[in-house]
């Protein structure tokens, strides 16, 4: 008989997945396989998360331009980073490895 998935597992998992998170970030994050969470996304009717819905690529776009990178993109954008890399890739634009001038000061001001 199949062991069942502890209250606090399957809360964790489905506020990842509600946050946007693909399988393989929910995988990464819990510790356990990615096909342990395409079972249990399916086993829950979940369906799998579409790498360019509900982001405004024109957005984006102004904030790649602004020299934001990937991480701070999705920030902004309540966005996975792996959403903004995907979007980024089919758009042949090349990393933002750097900090935005306004992550800079931010931080700058944390110090």
């Amino acid at each position: 008989m199949p062991r069942r998935l502890p209250k606090e597992e399957h809360e964790k998992r489905l506020k990842l997945y509600n946050k946007g998170l693909n399988d393989r970030e929910i995988a990464e994050r819990c510790g356990v396989s990615l096909n342990t969470i395409y079972f249990w996304r399916k086993k829950n009717g979940l369906p799998a998360h579409n790498l360019q819905s509900d982001v405004d690529y024109q957005k984006c776009l102004e904030l790649y331009k602004r020299g934001f990178n990937d991480f701070e993109i999705a920030e902004e954008l309540d966005a996975t980073k792996a959403k903004i890399q995907y979007w980024r890739s089919k758009n042949d634009l090349p990393h933002n490895g750097k900090l935005s001038n306004e992550e800079e000061k931010r931080r700058m001001k944390l110090y």
